[in-house]
């Protein structure tokens, strides 16, 4: 099969992205799918703002630009598959094969920004499916947009590459860990660090000795950690 995915956001990525810098989740999860149907035997394609066009990992990474190769290449993918974004999906359509599917795969909540355009039932319905990350979320797109349920379907998220096969399956993950515990947290500082670092006393008085180690930056998002006014204000 031909499988694309589109992602309309400004970050400049490809497939070897999150091996040797931080990238945001659903980034990465799109960098690990795609080499992972990409090793399965399927030719795939990711079209977004690199500037490394170029075969990364088995899949052809290209700058999402009209160009006639692109535009091509839309018509002859059996699958595309547009990631967080309403309001393209009516335009992409025309640009697509007779028998092109076009899958809009959601990571994040209903009331997210880039997906206002929920409203629109004529975006909603040139979508042939949609993909959701948990069940809670598929079941608050259809309570909030009626999203056709026979239509929607939870792929979930899975670990990091580096973090699987870390334990064989006959022995217990919790008896590999140090006590007393070690908590990192490792994602954006907006996502509810300042509400870890009030409950940590809490936490410690709960377990002695327990330890926090924060990984936080805006760098997974490509801004700088200066700018974090925009996500604050």
């Amino acid at each position: 099969m031909k499988i694309g995915f589109l992602d309309t956001y400004t970050w400049d990525y490809n497939i070897e992205t999150p091996y040797r810098e931080p990238l945001g989740g659903t980034q990465s999860a799109i960098c690990y799918l795609a080499e992972a149907l990409a090793a399965l035997g399927n030719q795939v394609f990711l079209l977004n703002n690199t500037s490394e066009s170029g075969m990364w990992r088995g899949v052809d990474c290209r700058h999402r630009v009209g160009d006639k190769a692109n535009l091509e290449l839309l018509r002859s993918l059996d699958f595309l598959v547009i990631v967080n974004i309403v309001g393209k999906a009516l335009e992409i359509k025309l640009l697509l094969g007779k028998h092109t599917k076009l899958i809009l795969w959601i990571h994040n909540e209903p009331g997210f920004v880039f997906l206002e355009d929920f409203n629109n039932f004529q975006e909603i319905n040139a979508c042939d499916a949609f993909v959701f990350v948990s069940d809670w979320q598929r079941e608050q797109f259809h309570a909030r947009f009626g999203i056709d349920l026979n239509r929607s379907y939870v792929l979930r998220n899975a670990i990091a590459p580096c973090l699987a096969n870390l334990f064989y399956d006959n022995i217990s993950i919790l008896s590999q860990k140090s006590h007393p515990p070690i908590l990192a947290y490792t994602s954006t500082p907006f996502r509810g660090l300042d509400i870890l670092l009030k409950v940590f006393p809490e936490i410690r008085q709960a377990v002695p000795g327990t330890r926090l180690k924060v990984f936080s930056s805006m760098k997974v998002h490509q801004i700088d950690d200066n700018d974090n006014n925009l996500f604050f204000r």
